[in-house]
């Protein structure tokens, strides 16, 4: 977990992609979606609505520091979703298009 530093007050989490075939699945789909390829990746979790007082940012540095290195999640998928949003959070969007990650033939 990280907080950046252009969107300041969300957190994000690291993502690391699974290698299909030797393909990295995520540039596979921003390559489908006609997007720059890139090695970054993430997840944005929580998004403060407030500074962080001295004893809640010394908390927060603990929990970054704590989870740095380790695994939070580990999931597999075959597909992902595409999302049209009408607001940076997306808690307003549909879906677009369902872009399937296995191999065409």
């Amino acid at each position: 977990m990280f907080s950046g530093n252009i969107n300041v007050g969300r957190l994000y989490l690291r993502v690391y992609p699974e290698r299909r075939e030797g393909v990295n699945v995520l540039r596979q789909i921003q390559r489908t979606l006609g997007r720059r390829e890139t090695d970054l990746y993430v997840v944005g979790v929580w998004n403060l609505t407030d500074d962080l007082d001295a004893a809640e940012a010394d908390a927060l540095s603990r929990i970054i520091e704590w989870w740095w290195d380790r695994p939070i999640l580990r999931f597999q998928t075959d597909h992902v979703w595409l999302l049209c949003a009408m607001d940076d959070l997306v808690l307003d969007s549909m879906i677009v298009e369902v872009i399937p990650l296995t191999p065409t033939v």
